[in-house]
């Protein structure tokens, strides 16, 4: 079976575009392994709509690659509507939320789209934005790759994450002088969101009778759930950095002011792939899971990943928990200080955290394993994900266009070779679509010397790799990094 995905890599290893983050290593892995031709593509950009459109040099990659089946998770990728260029089914999978799918006005003029969601709530949600039929839905809890190993518990309170970027949209309220009241108002809106992330701007105004035209005009739904996530992450962060915590992810950790114990408790250490979530969870006596509004019945793959470790897992309350794990004794907070007393508790009680850690480990059956999720997708959309001589392909990041002679398969896949792991770990690996981000750029030098693009594209090459200087990583947020990687894909094809 010949599967194309693409998906938003987060955790790209600036030394080497194709390290993917664990979820998709493990996935990608079992596809292969199950005798699968895997063509995988990571687009320069995480946003809701993307209006420009697919250069014609991943195009030709993807045709000379026939796909049988089509996986575009969050639905990532150009203005392309791939129903209407290849025959094969597509499928949407979810990972964060119907909020953040790529180009709904594609999704919305096509009724026979699959879709597989994390999320109970994800299936009317998609049922009422994209028209699609119940029976094109499938809900797919998260599944995990990490194993448990006995390991020393060095680290008191372990988390893994992004740290979500506050908008603007307070700013710009402010910036209309608002009355009194309308602060009110404009409070008000924000607690509806907080309970329905899922609504549209009309209902603040049906439902909680915002009647200010300063509110109405400054008010954007899904600004206002990136800020509520990122006030909720941060609270109970802060709420128990002072336990002990060592977190990690996205750079822009270190730049938090306040509270400052959060900034300080950060490891300027890249984390991505499934022996460093493994590692970490494995060290770990506690480790945390604090979600999106958005997350309201679903929860993040990283529960599934604690569960699977020899850490405690904590973690927001979610619905689902009790559908999925419904004699797991996970303990869950509802607010930053439950949070802290949970944790101090645990902290104090070995017993009791170690009996959590067994329940947990027996929950992660073989249903949430990825030969299982393969299977149950499969099934779902009529197809047999199996094989014989499965291999991993990328498509360049950024796109490579080389002149050579027509062959089968386009110049721009780098074929992997067949190896038992992708692990991004591995040093040892044989793959040959690996290559560092520096040979990458000598490479478009070369293919791209002469005329002004020559100087165009040195410029944003220069700024890409100051963007991974420490010192200088703060000027460039994770939308500017993907603007200039979308600089260097213009100035390529």
């Amino acid at each position: 079976m010949r599967i194309f995905c693409s998906f938003w890599n987060g955790s790209r290893d600036p030394r080497d575009f194709l390290k993917l983050p664990h979820y998709y290593e493990g996935l990608l892995n079992g596809l292969r392994d199950a005798g699968n031709q895997v063509l995988y593509y990571c687009p320069p950009f995480w946003c809701a709509e993307y209006s420009s459109d697919a250069p014609q040099s991943l195009l030709d990659a993807i045709r000379a690659f026939d796909p049988e089946l089509i996986i575009l998770f969050n639905n990532l990728f150009y203005n392309f509507d791939f129903s209407k260029n290849f025959s094969c089914p597509t499928l949407v999978w979810e990972v964060d939320s119907p909020l953040y799918y790529t180009n709904k006005h594609i999704l919305k003029n096509n009724p026979h789209m699959f879709y597989a969601v994390a999320s109970s709530t994800s299936i009317d949600v998609v049922a009422d934005m994209f028209g699609a039929e119940r029976r094109q839905i499938l809900h797919l809890p998260f599944f995990t790759s990490v194993q448990c190993e006995e390991k020393e518990k060095s680290i008191n309170i372990s988390f893994i994450g992004t740290r979500f970027t506050a908008t603007d949209i307070v700013r710009n309220f402010l910036a209309k002088s608002p009355s009194q009241d309308d602060r009110k108002q404009f409070d008000k809106a924000l607690a509806y969101v907080s309970v329905y992330p899922f609504g549209r701007k009309e209902d603040i105004k049906k439902c909680c009778g915002i009647t200010s035209q300063t509110v109405l005009e400054a008010f954007d739904y899904e600004k206002a759930c990136a800020l509520l996530s990122s006030s909720r992450r941060t609270d109970t962060l802060g709420a128990i950095a002072d336990l002990g915590l060592s977190l990690y992810g996205s750079p822009t950790w270190a730049e938090l002011e306040h509270p400052a114990r959060v900034a300080l408790s950060y490891h300027d250490t890249r984390v991505y792939s499934i022996q460093h979530n493994q590692d970490i969870y494995n060290a770990s006596k506690i480790s945390l899971s604090v979600s999106h509004v958005q997350a309201t019945s679903g929860f993040p793959w990283r529960v599934m990943d604690i569960m699977a470790s020899s850490a405690c897992l904590v973690s927001d309350y979610h619905s689902d928990f009790e559908k999925i794990f419904p004699k797991a004794p996970i303990p869950c907070f509802s607010s930053p200080f439950e949070a802290r007393e949970i944790c101090l508790r645990l902290l104090r009680n070995d017993n009791e955290r170690n009996d959590i850690v067994a329940a947990c480990n027996e929950h992660i059956t073989d249903d949430f394993r990825v030969p299982h999720v393969i299977d149950t997708v499969g099934a779902f959309i009529g197809m047999r994900l199996a094989g014989k001589g499965g291999h991993i392909q990328a498509v360049a990041m950024p796109p490579i266009v080389q002149p050579q002679p027509p062959k089968k398969t386009s110049p721009l896949v780098q074929s992997q070779q067949t190896s038992k792991e992708v692990s991004s770990s591995s040093s040892s690996s044989s793959s040959s679509s690996s290559s560092s981000s520096s040979s990458v750029f000598f490479r478009l030098l070369k293919k791209n010397f002469r005329g002004k693009r020559r100087l165009k594209l040195i410029i944003f090459c220069i700024l890409l790799a100051a963007a991974q200087v420490p010192l200088l990583s703060r000027f460039f947020s994770y939308s500017r990094r993907a603007w200039l990687l979308e600089r260097i894909t213009i100035n390529t094809v």
